[in-house]
């Protein structure tokens, strides 16, 4: 200026110009600021200049063209389901459900894991962020699955959530079961200690035995231990009273409940 600036005011729109936020004023004419840019992504970007003198004369100048203010938050997001200790079905269909947040979250992608999170195998990419997704659960039983779901915006920008706690997905197939003894012609003394014997198999593991017996041939039965440990054997003392329709029943439970 031929009389000297006086103070310099700084302005930036994110509308191409339309409407102008203030940075600064009062600002030395030093030629330069440090302008921590503000939380407000747009490809419609300008600055402005204003320079005044003593007189109170201005002049401005714009940016050539705009520029782009970028996003660099990352999404925020939360598993709601499955979130721990959760025994889910194979082949059954499940809702694995988020919550996520940011300016603009633009797909979602879901990956389960079943040793804790080493590997993770995918579910789906590209997911719209409705918040729900319908899961068949996958043959691939496990005490130790996890869910991930990584939301992505329009910068680029990731943010992940996983499961709290992991949960069980557990096989349909029921348990199987054999008794061995007594298994038909033996003679039991009312009153004497006689050992019902069994094996029991299943894919995920045999959680707990059920012991019955009947003295009509099944038409009725009467418990004789619940929740016994899988250990193939039970000392039974023989209740009374006499008959030679005697049968006994074992019941395996596994961890899906089956």
């Amino acid at each position: 200026d031929n009389v000297g600036v006086t103070s310099i005011t700084l302005e930036y729109s994110a509308n191409n110009g339309s409407s102008w936020t203030t940075i600064a004023t009062g600002e030395a004419n030093d030629g330069t600021y440090a302008w921590t840019v503000p939380n407000a992504p747009t490809t419609q970007a300008l600055v402005r200049v204003t320079a005044y003198d003593a007189a109170t004369n201005s002049g401005d100048d714009l940016s050539n063209a705009v520029f782009i203010i970028s996003d660099q938050t990352d999404p925020t997001v939360t598993v709601t389901s499955p979130n721990g200790g959760e025994t889910w079905a194979t082949g059954s269909s499940q809702n694995i459900a988020w919550t996520a947040g940011d300016r603009a979250v633009t797909s979602v992608d879901i990956e389960f894991s079943i040793d804790n999170g080493a590997p993770w195998l995918p579910v789906a990419t590209g997911e719209a962020d409705d918040g729900s997704y319908t899961w068949t659960v996958p043959d691939s039983p496990t005490t130790l699955a996890l869910v991930r779901v990584t939301a992505h915006d329009g910068a680029g920008n990731t943010g992940s959530d996983v499961s709290d706690a992991v949960f069980t997905i557990a096989d349909e197939d029921d348990p199987g079961v054999t008794v061995t003894a007594p298994n038909g012609g033996e003679t039991l003394n009312v009153g004497e200690v006689s050992q019902i014997t069994w094996t029991a198999t299943d894919n995920i593991g045999v959680t707990s035995i059920d012991i019955e017996y009947s003295t009509d041939n099944g038409t009725t039965w009467l418990p004789v231990a619940t929740g016994e440990a899988d250990d193939g054997s039970y000392d039974w003392t023989v209740p009374g009273p006499e008959t030679v329709e005697a049968l006994v029943r074992v019941t395996a439970h596994d961890g899906a409940g089956n």
